[in-house]
């Protein structure tokens, strides 16, 4: 649109370009020419020689005044205000009009409030870039829109298309170290974010952890392709609880503040349920101070909350039925699943949101510690820590049948140590991913062979959370360049 003044005292310098637009008896006396510029409807009717073009009088139906008058607000003062009609309205009125210019206008300013009408109008005639920039504007606001009363506006088709546009890019499995000793904490290397090019076989760091978090003893998620990081300690020597939190979006390769829970706690199981917009904080611990002493001991946590997308705030959960120091929790068919020591062993137990209870699904069998799960599918994969302490290979539960098997024990140069495991699709196949410090390497869980090409281990510091994110290929150019 162009910069354009349309007071009255420009009206009355230039008579013959004044129209004269009547809109349910209400008059506007608006310059022709910036009228014509702005309106393809204005346009064609001013040059086709009608009667309108003559007596420069128009009167137009279907158009209300005040979003009438709204749009020649923004012709003067190049902002849109929404105090008397709505932008669908203001949109419809721009349709109507051919003022592209109005919408493109409705497109770069976009917001919360007005996302999910912009689409509305876009799909109802057909605005094929104003729909885009919808649907664009949606992803990445996503946990905004998920809070507000927009987005019961959306159909649930157009809801599954905006989470299919959250996980559009390919897999990577991105992987966070604890930072937890003294080279780290002189701030020697940077602290960061790092993934795994599964093409290159390498990995290297992708963003830049915020400066005020500390991952010692933090917990990890991934909730609509977003990466949660929350709980743990400010500093290695595990004085003070962590109060701060963030998200990391893989999309925009960006980090926003996070709500944390409203009990503090290190070493918490956390994990999400997508489809129900929720994410649970399970056990862990928290610090005590001593009676009569400066000294602190961590206790164990038998609390779990869950936070809602939607309300953007956490509440309490059904409690665990032990208190569970080191929790690990996993989601899969949209239950939660934890594993809890009892004596002789320990039992993974479940959790179905709306629940009011854990329910006890199975003893494991052989195992006296397990350090890490994950999912895929109907199964559950389980691995300790070192695998030399391991009574049985690397165990996988089938939660619709209940029934344990092994998978066979990877090929390691030597019994080292492993910290994690997730299952990443290379496009190839589904793999099953086991990280740490020594080595990558994985296992096709559709042949349940292991494959162990001296792929590098972790490059960070500390213990590694690994998970897998969905994020565009264009953020691992520095990688391989």
């Amino acid at each position: 649109m162009a910069d354009e003044n349309n007071g009255e005292q420009d009206l009355e310098g230039n008579k013959d370009d004044v129209l004269l637009v009547v809109i349910d008896e209400e008059e506007f006396c608006v310059k022709k020419g910036k009228l014509t510029q702005e309106s393809g409807y204005f346009s064609a009717m001013m040059s086709s020689g009608m009667r309108e073009s003559c007596e420069n009088r128009v009167e137009l139906h279907g158009v209300s005044s005040e979003a009438f008058k709204t749009i020649l607000d923004l012709f003067s003062t190049r902002q849109m205000r929404f105090d008397k009609v709505g932008p669908e309205e203001i949109l419809e009125t721009a349709v109507f009009l051919q003022m592209d210019g109005v919408i493109n206008y409705m497109r770069r300013a976009m917001k919360i409030e007005t996302c999910v009408r912009c689409l509305r109008v876009a799909k109802k005639h057909y605005l094929a870039d104003l729909e885009k920039a919808a649907y664009m504007f949606m992803r990445k606001n996503y946990l905004a829109l998920l809070q507000s009363m927009e987005y019961n506006g959306l159909t649930e088709q157009e809801r599954d298309q905006l989470v299919a546009l959250r996980y559009e890019p390919q897999e990577f499995i991105c992987a966070v170290g604890t930072y937890n000793n003294t080279q780290q904490d002189n701030m020697e290397t940077p602290r960061s974010l790092y993934v795994f090019d599964h093409f290159e076989q390498k990995w290297g760091p992708i963003c830049p952890f915020p400066p005020s978090l500390c991952t010692d003893g933090c917990s990890v998620a991934i909730v609509h392709n977003l990466l949660i990081v929350l709980g743990g300690f400010t500093s290695k020597h595990r004085k003070e609880l962590q109060k701060e939190a963030f998200c990391y979006d893989p999309l925009y390769n960006t980090w926003a503040s996070f709500q944390h829970p409203r009990v503090l706690r290190a070493h918490c199981g956390l994990a999400g349920i997508d489809a129900a917009n929720v994410l649970y904080a399970v056990g862990g611990c928290t610090i005590h101070k001593k009676t009569g002493s400066d000294e602190h001991e961590l206790v164990d946590l038998c609390s779990v909350e869950q936070y809602s997308f939607r309300t953007g705030r956490w509440r309490d959960a059904p409690r665990l039925p032990r208190p569970m120091l080191n929790a690990n929790l996993t989601t899969c068919r949209g239950a939660v699943y934890t594993n809890i020591a009892v004596p002789g062993g320990e039992v993974i137990y479940r959790l179905i949101p709306g629940s009011a209870c854990w329910e006890e699904i199975s003893r494991i069998p052989q195992v006296r510690f397990v350090f890490n799960m994950t999912s895929f599918r109907q199964n559950i994969y389980l691995i300790c820590g070192f695998l030399r302490e391991f009574e049985s290979d690397p165990l996988c539960f089938n939660t619709e049948t209940g029934k344990w098997n092994y998978l066979s024990r990877p090929p390691l140069a030597k019994r080292s140590y492993v910290d994690d495991l997730t299952v990443l699709d290379d496009k190839y196949g589904y793999k099953l991913y086991m990280v740490s410090q020594n080595s990558t390497q994985w296992c096709d869980l559709g042949t349940r062979e292991w494959q162990y090409t001296g792929l590098p281990g972790y490059p960070g510091s500390g213990f590694t959370r690994v998970r897998t994110l969905h994020l565009p290929i264009t953020h691992l150019v520095h990688l391989r360049y």
